[in-house]
């Protein structure tokens, strides 16, 4: 299995913003899962953990489909285009402040079960 993880620092005056954000997104994601089964990727999850400072670590985690690369879905992620993506990236991007850099597994466990 392929997966992919980044972090992005959301300053204090800004998780509010970024969970009002999440919640449009959560109205309707007919266009998220369309750009996830063209990319190739079936499972995301967003957490955000809360910083000393007021503002939080934003944790993304995407599962990637048999044969996709991270390199490729980071590539993916930056040049789809769908209604969706057209309204979604300028948000998203603004909290961002980039694209997404690829990280490094460093520990990886699987239960046997």
């Amino acid at each position: 299995m392929n997966d992919f993880a980044f972090t992005v620092t959301i300053p204090e005056n800004r998780v509010a913003d970024f969970r009002q954000l999440l919640a449009e997104v959560a109205k309707d994601t007919s266009g998220l899962a369309e750009r996830a089964r063209t990319l190739g990727y079936h499972h995301e999850r967003m957490m955000l953990q809360p910083r000393p400072d007021g503002g939080a670590q934003l944790i993304v985690y995407l599962e990637l489909d048999e044969g996709v690369e991270p390199a490729g879905l980071l590539h993916g992620l930056m040049t789809y285009e769908s209604a969706f993506t057209r309204w979604w990236n300028p948000r998203y991007m603004s909290f961002l402040g980039g694209p997404p850099t690829l990280s490094e597994t460093v520990f990886a466990w699987n239960s046997d079960r």
